[in-house]
C-alpha cells in the first residue's frame, strides 16, 4: 500500500471511528457496522457525503444501491478506486 492509499485509509478510519463511535482495533476492519449497530441509514448518508465532499470520491448511485459499504475495508477499497485527492 502506497502513502496515498494509507492516507485515504487513515482519513476514513478516523472519520468512521469518530462519527460512529467504533474502534476498529476492537472490532476489526471487516466487521459489519450495520450488524454491530454502529451504522444506520443516516450514518451511511454521512459516510457517503464524507467520501464525496472531503475525499472527492466520485459516488455512483447504482454502486450505493447495488452493494452497501458496511466494513472499513469495503469503504477504503471503494474510495481508493475513485480517489482524486484534496480539492
Amino acid at each position: 500500500m502506497d502513502s496515498a492509499d494509507e492516507t485515504v485509509r487513515s482519513q476514513i478510519q478516523r472519520f468512521m471511528e469518530h462519527q460512529f463511535l467504533v474502534e476498529f482495533s476492537d472490532v476489526g476492519a471487516d466487521a459489519n457496522l450495520f450488524e454491530l449497530g454502529c451504522l444506520d441509514s443516516f450514518g451511511y448518508v454521512q459516510l457517503i457525503a464524507f467520501l464525496k465532499n472531503e475525499l472527492q470520491v466520485p459516488i455512483v448511485d447504482s454502486d450505493m444501491l447495488d452493494h452497501m459499504l458496511v466494513t472499513l475495508n469495503e469503504v477504503v477499497a471503494y474510495a481508493q478506486r475513485g480517489y482524486r485527492g484534496p480539492g
